[in-house]
């Protein structure tokens, strides 16, 4: 994985040397763009609200947490990894692994342990990637109650931005999602009140399980956060300001 993540890194930084301009979704990457390329502007995620599909209602009896695409790997996981294994023990709690498999059953490259992990699960259930024309939609039909996004404290998901928090936002999901002891979480500040962010690693299951018994409560503010999201992130809002910025960025001398 290192090998992989090095060998990105040298292709993104060569290209950053040829280009005559860059775009990134933070002002933390962007200054990090900007070390080698000053010409570095910020445009924020949006989101379409045609992706708003309506989710499948949970009928399964247990509580349905998601754990969706990059969140699976890149050890993001292995912090909480004894309460995850926790949540699984009670019985009354379905782990649903979006990611790992490919639909007919390869594995993503270098993900042999983190398979191993979630196999061994005994309330797990796995829905392998999809086209990203199917994502939404997908996840609309795994009924989730919850999607908890953990990440490792490093400069990596430093750089990361809020886009899985306005994703499930848009479908009306709570979220639990990762503080970092800095601050320097995507997200921690100004989206922070549409969902429940976590600092204190220690805490993850006992708020998890906080959620699933008073779920009225964080369902409220999923919705809540779906109109937030639909006010500061919309395409339809924003695309202008994409082109104004874009046309900026191709002239500037």
């Amino acid at each position: 994985k290192r090998d992989i993540a090095r060998q990105m890194s040298n292709y993104l930084n060569d290209s950053l040397k040829i280009c005559d301009g860059a775009i990134a979704s933070t002002e933390f990457l962007a200054n990090e763009y900007r070390q080698i390329q000053p010409n570095t502007i910020v445009l924020k995620n949006t989101v379409d609200p045609s992706d708003a599909f309506k989710c499948k209602e949970n009928k399964t009896g247990k509580f349905r947490i998601g754990f969706i695409g990059s969140v699976t790997t890149n050890d993001d996981y292995l912090h909480i990894r004894d309460q995850i294994k926790k949540l699984d023990e009670r019985g009354d709690i379905t782990i649903v692994v979006f990611g790992v498999k490919y639909k007919d059953g390869r594995i993503l490259a270098s993900c042999d342990n983190d398979l191993m992990f979630w196999a061994s699960l005994k309330n797990v259930e796995w829905q392998h990637f999809v086209p990203v024309n199917e994502y939404y939609m997908t996840i609309a039909n795994l009924a989730l109650d919850l999607v908890i996004i953990p990440r490792k404290e490093h400069y990596f998901n430093q750089c990361k931005s809020n886009l899985k928090f306005l994703e499930m936002s848009l479908l009306k999901i709570p979220v639990v999602a990762q503080g970092f002891s800095d601050g320097s979480s995507p997200y921690q500040g100004i989206d922070e009140p549409y969902m429940t962010v976590i600092v204190d690693n220690s805490q993850w299951y006992d708020k998890i399980i906080e959620v699933k018994e008073n779920y009225g409560r964080y369902k409220l503010l999923a919705e809540k956060a779906k109109e937030y999201v639909l006010k500061e992130y919309n395409v339809r809002e924003f695309a202008h300001v994409w082109k104004e910025e874009i046309i900026k960025l191709a002239y500037k001398k």
